[in-house]
């Protein structure tokens, strides 16, 4: 939850930061200085591409690994219903109903 947070906060100051340098750096156009105006660019807009990138990165990391995360069911392999999925309890992985043993880490399915 803390990385989603920290995403976000640095989304947000990057968006900042980036509204900043377009609106300076356009200024110092319209002033004659392009100098100033590239400055502008490397000074502000880079890390504030870079800040904008790392906080995008936190959340997808974020979002993806929620995804990942596969419900974990108290169903033994013996006892499964029809049409219900089962999980190994070990590393969630996805069982077949006529195996002993899960497919992704060997755990014994009915133990």
């Amino acid at each position: 939850m803390a990385r989603l947070i920290i995403g976000i906060i640095l989304t947000v100051l990057a968006l900042f930061l980036l509204l900043f340098t377009i609106q300076n750096y356009f200024g110092y156009q319209v002033e004659l200085e392009p100098a100033a105006a590239n400055m502008v660019l490397i000074v502000t807009g880079l890390p504030g591409f870079l800040l904008a990138a790392g906080g995008v990165v936190l959340i997808f990391s974020y979002s993806k690994r929620s995804r990942q995360s596969l419900p974990r069911h108290d169903i033994r392999v013996g006892n499964s219903q029809p049409g219900r999925t089962l999980y190994c309890r070990n590393c969630g992985g996805q069982l077949n109903t006529n195996s002993n043993y899960c497919p992704k880490c060997g755990t014994n399915a009915l133990a």
